[in-house]
């Protein structure tokens, strides 16, 4: 009585509602809402359609389902006063796709503003910042909101400022001009402390284009390096003061003739060995009783000197009860007049000590940045691997596996895991014994994660592994697949199909749902390639021309792509298709790609014409 509604009558829906509703037409055709919805549920509705049918104005909506627990979308509009139309969709799986990005942005913003590493990201136009993660302040002292007030050279060293003015505007011209290399740089730049101290910082940015490809920002991270830098500079320091120590060392003078018997010996022998050197005069490696391996080696290598007449050098080991030794052996053909070679020059240097040096350094150095662990391997009666026992860690070790040093040093890993399969025993057993690195990602059961692992081995039945956690990066990897599977899902669940058409070769990746929208059968492998053409010629003849103006216009106008047309199916049914598309261009602006969607809107498209004749119908009968 005042002009308010307080109830409506549904009279038509389709397949679609009754589907996603779970609402057989029998039970709401002609029948009131009050009849069907709770008061509270009917309100919220009247309050949306309610002034669609009584004023004329069209509506929007989202709207969430108790019943279940689905979220729809949907648009309302009026036909004639007193009546209201509705289309609505499920849009559940888009609402989770937007949780889920948002979760995953929180993330990121958990992991950026936890590491030590800096991440940030710089307007190019201003050359300010507009991120800085709060780990700065450990790098350099400021707080992110103190450095985003910064400009690059109160940041900055004035050697490293210039370095980034000089080649700042040189690297973005490279990037828009094509240069691949030009995207990704790593730098070495010098930050000044808040207490005034210089740092050495690893810098990793990438620039960031627009949709245009016009560089508008970099992204990167920061690393502080002044450590390992210092470390490097000792080391090499300390291998030149070595170096030094060695050259005025003696080394161990031999000749040899062909038979490979010695002409001469060096007395510093017996550094090395109990025999005197007048022993071996006239005598062989074999007739001074050295082992079978060995002397075939030197055997080899002094016979092979004579028959190239070339130099030979070669790095040994030797044990014996002084200890294990490791010498550079060079061996120098010596000619005679008639230039006949007439002996073998021996030269061998104990590089022992070197070898040892390097090696620590080398450990030293890795352990600044990655887990570290020195292993025995174990061997059963037969030689066969069957076990390996800590030796020693590192402290990146402790904490990437949560093993502490003191509860595993001198204990096999069977004994502190007792679950670890056979296999990595195996492929360790193979680097202790033959030398020959090996890299390879680990899953460990019992920590449940996963390490990017380099071993080698650093002396005889021993091996060293270098790793690296990298579950989070492998987890991410599956997330991401997921992600690309959920898609797929959502696709297909909508019925929307998706194509990547390559301009250059003019040919069309479509999803698995875009073939069966076109009548094709699908691929087992959830993507096909077709060409352009066969596109073009399931069109219905009377939209291809319209249809091709709308793609030619869209990539010249660089604009979306936006048509409705006929396809014909071979069994001569004829569909209307939705299609929608962005043309993507090179540095140049040519296009390269169209990536878009397309969906079946027959029941749309019915539903439109047999509204049309309902409304000529109705007219006619009320002329």
């Amino acid at each position: 009585s005042y002009g308010r509604a307080v109830d409506y009558v549904t009279l038509e829906v389709n397949a679609a509602f009754e589907s996603l509703l779970n609402a057989p037409r029998a039970t709401v055709i002609g029948k009131k809402a009050s009849e069907i919805l709770p008061p509270a549920e009917l309100k919220r509705w009247l309050g949306i359609f309610g002034p669609v049918a009584l004023t004329g104005q069209s509506a929007r909506y989202e709207i969430d389902s108790p019943a279940n627990g689905k979220h729809f979308a949907g648009v309302a509009y009026c036909p004639e006063k007193g009546l209201f139309a509705v289309t609505f969709a499920d849009v559940t799986e888009q609402k989770q796709s937007e949780q889920a990005l948002r979760e995953s942005e929180s993330r990121y913003r958990l992991i950026s503003e936890n590491t030590d590493d800096v991440i940030w990201t710089l307007d190019i136009a201003s050359r300010r910042f507009t991120y800085i993660s709060p780990s700065v302040a450990k790098l350099c002292g400021y707080t992110a909101e103190e450095m985003l007030s910064k400009t690059l050279s109160e940041m900055l060293t004035p050697e490293s400022y210039a370095f980034i003015v000089c080649t700042l505007p040189v690297r973005i011209d490279a990037y828009v001009a094509g240069d691949p290399d030009a995207k990704v740089w790593t730098n070495l730049i010098d930050h000044v402390r808040k207490d005034g101290a210089i740092i050495h910082a690893e810098v990793v940015s990438t620039i960031v284009a627009d949709a245009n490809g016009q560089p508008v920002h970099f992204i990167g991270i920061t690393r502080d390096v002044t450590g390992r830098i210092k470390i490097y500079e000792d080391l090499q320091e300390s291998q030149e003061k070595y170096h030094a120590l060695v050259n005025g060392l003696p080394d161990i003078i031999m000749r040899f003739d062909r038979e490979g018997r010695h002409l001469f010996a060096s007395d510093n022998l017996r550094n090395i060995i109990d025999i005197p050197a007048d022993d071996f005069i006239g005598k062989t490696h074999r007739e001074l009783g050295f082992s079978e391996q060995k002397c075939r080696f030197w055997e080899e290598c002094i016979r092979n000197v004579f028959d190239s007449r070339t130099p030979f050098e070669k790095e040994f080991s030797f044990s014996n009860n002084h200890g294990d030794f490791v010498f550079n052996w060079r061996l120098v053909p010596e000619f005679d007049t008639a230039g006949n070679i007439r002996s073998v020059l021996s030269i061998g240097r104990d590089i022992t000590a070197h070898r040892r040096i390097e090696q620590q350094y080398q450990m030293l150095f890795q352990e600044m940045i990655d887990g570290f662990a020195l292993h025995e391997i174990i061997l059963d009666a037969k030689g066969i691997p069957k076990d390996y026992r800590f030796l020693a860690v590192n402290q990146a070790f402790e904490r990437l596996t949560r093993l502490q040093a003191a509860n595993i040093i001198g204990k096999t890993v069977l004994e502190v895991m007792p679950g670890t399969e056979q296999q990595w025993i195996d492929i360790y057993g193979q680097v202790a014994m033959t030398g020959q690195p090996a890299a390879f990602v680990n899953y460990s059961a019992e920590l449940d994660r996963y390490f990017e692992v380099k071993a080698f081995r650093p002396a005889p039945n021993q091996f060293a592994c270098i790793f690296v956690d990298i579950t989070e990066r492998k987890r991410a990897a599956e997330a991401l697949q997921e992600s690309q599977e959920r898609m797929e899902l959502s696709t297909n669940a909508t019925g929307i199909g998706i194509f990547d058409w390559d301009i250059a070769t003019n040919t069309v990746t479509w999803s698995r749902q875009h073939e069966i929208i076109f009548g094709y059968e699908p691929s087992p492998a959830g993507t096909s390639k077709r060409t352009y053409r066969q596109w073009a010629e399931r069109i219905h003849p009377d939209d291809l021309a319209q249809v091709q103006s709308s793609i030619k216009q869209a990539i010249a106008n660089h604009e979306p792509y936006i048509s409705e047309y006929r396809i014909v199916w071979p069994d001569g049914t004829v569909h209307w298709i939705s299609g929608r598309g962005r043309c993507y261009y090179d540095a140049q602006s040519n296009p390269t790609k169209m990536f878009g969607v397309v969906q079946d809107i027959t029941e749309r498209k019915q539903a439109e014409q047999s509204l049309r004749e309902s409304e000529e119908k109705f007219h006619k009968a009320f002329r």
